[in-house]
């Protein structure tokens, strides 16, 4: 999640976008929330995985997958805010939707839940090599392209 969340060059494109600082801050509480939600499901799994807790195994794999699609759709509504929407971004972010579901799916199927965590961590980590593959190229275009739109004559 702490890669996920660095991939918008926050401080440049707020001073490209000083308009928007308000929907920056307050964009962050479901953010904050979801990583703190998160940190709250791991504990619940960590429960369920040494049979102390009395929930079903999907349950258990969505208290975790729930808040990650929450921190996931609210990165990629701030990252399009700030920058402007990138098919890519949200591609990816739909595609994490589709494998926390499927993680949650696979966990009511009677997969383990360590397996379905797993599974999980290895569609975030997709994310982050995508966006490293695309990487300082594009958000060098999108600086540019706000860049232009501020610097452009005012009518």
């Amino acid at each position: 999640m702490w890669w996920v969340y660095f991939m918008l060059p926050a401080g440049r494109a707020l001073h490209l976008r000083r308009h928007r600082s308000f929907l920056f801050g307050y964009g962050h509480i479901p953010i904050f929330a979801a990583i703190a939600a998160t940190g709250a499901g791991l504990h619940v799994a960590a429960y369920y995985i040494d049979h102390e807790a009395h929930i079903s195994a999907a349950a258990a794999v969505a208290s975790i997958a729930v808040p990650v699609a929450v921190f996931k759709l609210a990165l990629t509504w701030l990252y399009s805010t700030m920058m402007g929407p990138d098919r890519t971004v949200i591609a990816v972010a739909a595609g994490i939707m589709v494998v926390l579901a499927g993680a949650v799916a696979m966990a009511a199927l009677g997969a383990s839940v360590p397996v379905c965590m797993l599974v999980m961590v290895l569609g975030l980590a997709a994310s982050i090599v995508i966006d490293e593959r695309r990487g300082a190229e594009r958000l060098h275009t999108a600086l540019q392209r706000l860049e232009a739109g501020t610097t452009a004559p005012q009518p």
